[in-house]
């Protein structure tokens, strides 16, 4: 396969994954540990 092709979809898919552990995380720290509704705000905190 084309080495430009695979970066890319490297790229793509570790920002995918990244993104997907924050929003898992995210949600644990405020269900589990907050005891508190998840919501999203400008400052997602």
């Amino acid at each position: 396969m084309n080495v430009k092709l695979q970066t890319i979809k490297y790229v793509l898919l570790d920002a995918f994954a990244a993104a997907l552990a924050w929003f898992s995380l995210f949600t644990y720290r405020k269900l589990y540990i907050e005891y508190a509704p998840i919501e999203f705000n400008p400052m997602f905190s």
